[in-house]
């Protein structure tokens, strides 16, 4: 059961404001605690109400047995309404801010975990159970829900059992017994939850991907188009079924569960009530007992419920918590903010070597980067070409450390890439093909990639005219601040064109980038509009910033200093335009075969 403090723990560091939250939380198990103090005295009262009431009707001196009843009953139900008011709200409240605090640090170890954790199935699944559920059982642990509970019925329990002993014991025993069958039910429950969770997430993942194509704004044109509507619908609801129907047989195994607890537990609770009405008939206990008996094996009932729902809990718990050990013990391979040690000015040249390096993905013997050798000086303007699947988009992955190298070392100014992740971070300068569209304004989408800095108007639309989006931002009113996207308020929708100018923009304004590299920056783009992107960045470029171009469009790299062409995550040829065109191997065929695109 260590994990339970854990867990605790967890939940408490997580939080900001501890004192205030501890407070709500000391509160929560009070009213918790305080509610099944009422609900085991409850039996008590009724029967001694039951007693005085039958005392003063036959003329007995039972007056102060009766207002002990009255009076208790009367507080039991005011502490029972107060509970019923006040513990919601709380626990919504601490809930809330503890899944807030689970939630930010799970999302800040996402963001320094590996990311190739991201392309194994296993690893993601975990992260999601993690996600969906972990802060769940720390607001449970620790506003409680579940450990008051615990403790709570677990006293009440106890305390019941031995009120019915002091009636019978025979009769305490057959109650008892009735209930022992919900320790198996618990534990069966735990593990069939758990496997529930992790059965129904492919199915349930699917289904939101098909449905989620339905609104979104480039999959519908060609679903519309395509006439693909009845079989993304299909698809839907096929796999909406699966988890549907995976959903009902588990629900059904738990009703049956439940309705077996049920069922053998008011068996045994008829049997005690028939004792009672023997000992009754036989004098041996008064009218109140019978009472007693029944109030008290009814509580004992529920009671056994919530105490053997709550060991269900701390065992499902052991699961949650595993997985988010699992996750925070990951290694970290992004920088820290304590890490910003990369230097504004520095004599050291910015050249990068790749040495030896290969790479291949989890699980898979294919090498996507087999033994490379690469040197690139500060300054240099380069274009690495290749056909779809050659490695050039895992050589930025590997360049910016987003992957790690399985063999060989990626040197920096000299020293090992892994050294100084903050620096590189800060120096490099990505646009990816995929790159984000964020909703927020221009200003914001563009300066976003160096938030350290502070950036006037004129810094800014200086970058932005360098990528032809001037006009379009002068449309508006409201200028750099303009809001764009589907969902924010007010806001404007871009062309794919526009959006892409846009995140080029965004990574040519950082002012301390020593190398700006481009992964197919240009997709959306006719080649016109391609040839004038380019020939402005170039422009935008100072002289001792290094340019890597990613790309498959041949037609307006022919300027740069060198082109690297790639094969099956090999280097196969490197020089200028005119070197490999006299050489007339891969990019001589390459270019040959894209000429016409850009015939004058």
């Amino acid at each position: 059961m260590s994990h339970i403090i854990c867990i605790m723990k967890d939940a408490m560091n997580a939080v900001k404001n501890r004192k205030k939250i501890l407070g709500t939380v000391c509160l929560l198990w009070l009213l918790t605690l305080s509610y099944y103090v009422v609900r085991m005295m409850t039996p008590l009262l009724q029967s001694a109400l039951l007693d005085g009431a039958v005392g003063v009707l036959n003329n007995t001196n039972s007056n102060l047995l009766l207002i002990i009843g009255f009076i208790g009953l009367f507080i039991s139900e005011g502490i029972l309404a107060l509970y019923s008011s006040k513990w919601g709200i709380l626990f919504e409240k601490a809930s809330n801010e503890i899944h807030i605090g689970i939630q930010s640090k799970i999302f800040d170890k996402l963001c320094k975990v590996p990311y190739s954790v991201f392309n194994s199935p296993q690893i993601y699944e975990k992260i999601e159970l993690v996600s969906e559920k972990y802060s769940k059982y720390c607001s449970g642990f620790l506003a409680g829900r579940t450990l008051s509970s615990l403790i709570g019925t677990f006293i009440s329990f106890v305390f019941t059992t031995i009120v019915l002993i002091n009636v019978d014991p025979l009769i305490a025993f057959v109650v008892v017994c009735g209930n022992f069958f919900g320790i198996f039910k618990t534990w069966l429950e735990a593990k069939l939850n758990y496997y529930s969770t992790v059965e129904k997430m492919k199915e349930r993942r699917y289904a939101d991907t098909y449905k989620s194509a339905l609104f979104d704004r480039n999959m519908i044109k060609e679903i519309k188009l395509l006439g693909l509507t009845d079989y993304i619908e299909k698809k839907w609801y096929e796999y909406t079924v699966r988890v549907n129907r995976k959903t009902m047989n588990y629900n059904v195994l738990f009703l049956l569960l439940d309705l077996t607890t049920y069922l053998i537990a008011n068996a045994f609770t008829v049997i005690s009530l028939i004792l009672t009405a023997k000992m009754i008939l036989n004098g041996e206990t008064s009218i109140g007992s019978f009472i007693l008996v029944y109030s008290s094996s009814g509580a004992l009932i529920d009671t056994s419920g919530s105490l053997f729902g709550a060991f269900r809990e701390l065992s499902s718990s052991s699961y949650y918590h595993s997985l988010y050990r699992d996750l925070m013990s990951m290694p970290n391979v992004e920088p820290n903010k304590s890490e910003a040690n990369c230097e504004k000015k520095s004599d050291v040249s910015f050249d990068i070597l790749f040495d030896h390096v290969d790479f291949s993905y989890e699980g898979s013997e294919n090498k996507i980067i087999d033994d490379l050798c690469l040197n690139i000086k500060q300054g240099e303007k380069i274009a690495i070409v290749g056909e779809n699947g050659c490695g050039k988009t895992t050589l930025v992955a590997l360049l910016n450390r987003l992957y790690v190298p399985n063999k060989g070392e990626i040197f920096i100014s000299g020293k090992s890439q892994a050294d100084n992740l903050f620096g590189l971070r800060r120096c490099v300068s990505t646009v990816f093909q995929d790159f984000g569209k964020y909703e927020t304004s221009f200003r914001e989408n563009i300066i976003m990639s160096d938030k350290s800095q502070h950036y006037s108007d004129e810094e800014v639309m200086m970058c932005v005219r360098k990528t032809g989006l001037e006009n379009k931002i002068h449309e508006f009113e409201s200028g750099l601040d303009t809001p764009i996207g589907r969902f924010v308020p007010g806001g404007i929708n871009l062309s794919g064109g526009e959006w892409q100018k846009l995140a080029i923009t965004r990574g040519l304004i950082p002012k301390d980038t020593k190398v700006l590299i481009m992964d197919e920056p240009n997709s959306a783009l006719d080649p016109i509009s391609e040839a004038t992107v380019y020939k402005q960045v170039f422009d935008a470029v100072k002289e001792d910033q290094t340019l890597i171009l990613i790309t498959h469009r041949l037609g307006a790299i022919r300027h740069v200093d060198r082109i690297i062409v790639m094969d099956h995550g090999r280097i196969i040829e490197d020089g200028s335009h005119d070197n490999l065109m006299e050489q007339k191997g891969k990019y001589f065929e390459m270019y040959n075969a894209q000429a016409k695109w850009y015939e004058v």
